[in-house]
């Protein structure tokens, strides 16, 4: 199963309290058709939904409403680094590689 992975080294720039847990997140992308400008599309909702997860960007601090700066930061970075390599890999499936 084809999935695009962001390293953990992106993780060296967020406060390591912003992470729920360490290790790599993956995103899905085996069946979406790397032609469609769609995919794209697509594809970014999958990465933003599962680096809000990962990242506890969904859920606001005990006794507040907000969402931690830097859990917001933490998923802003590996949803940035997903859509770079989803970028690269759709490029290749274009070119044929």
């Amino acid at each position: 199963m084809k999935k695009a992975h962001i390293l953990a080294a992106a993780l060296a720039i967020v406060p390591v309290g912003a992470m729920a847990a360490p290790g790599d997140l993956s995103v899905k992308y085996s069946d979406l058709d790397l032609s469609s400008d769609k995919a794209a599309e697509e594809f970014e909702r999958r990465a933003e939904r599962a680096a809000k997860k990962h990242c506890a960007a969904e859920n606001p601090t005990t006794g507040s409403r907000m969402i931690h700066p830097s859990n917001v930061e933490c998923a802003r970075l590996f949803k940035e680094a997903a859509m770079k390599q989803f970028a690269a890999i759709q490029n290749g499936e274009r070119k044929g590689g």
